[in-house]
């Protein structure tokens, strides 16, 4: 699985490692630019990317809430 991360910052970087290591999963990162968020359609940045779906705002979720979205499409 691979994770894009649109106009991140540190905390959510930072927040995203800590909840993949807690899951025990191998996830390529790429860090993107705010220049991207067009290309992809983002209003609101940070966002993330995982297997095409965009998920932004992710400043706004919570720890428990980041891994439940990440966690499901672990599953598939």
């Amino acid at each position: 699985m691979k994770i894009k991360l649109v106009g991140s910052k540190e905390n959510e970087r930072q927040l995203i490692n800590e909840v993949l290591h807690n899951l025990n999963c191998s996830v390529d990162i790429e860090e993107l630019s705010t220049d991207n968020r067009f290309k992809y359609n983002i209003k609101h940045t940070p966002a993330i990317i995982i297997d095409n779906v965009v998920i932004d705002e992710v400043s706004k979720l919570s720890k428990n809430e980041l891994r439940c979205v990440i966690q499901q499409f672990l599953e598939t």
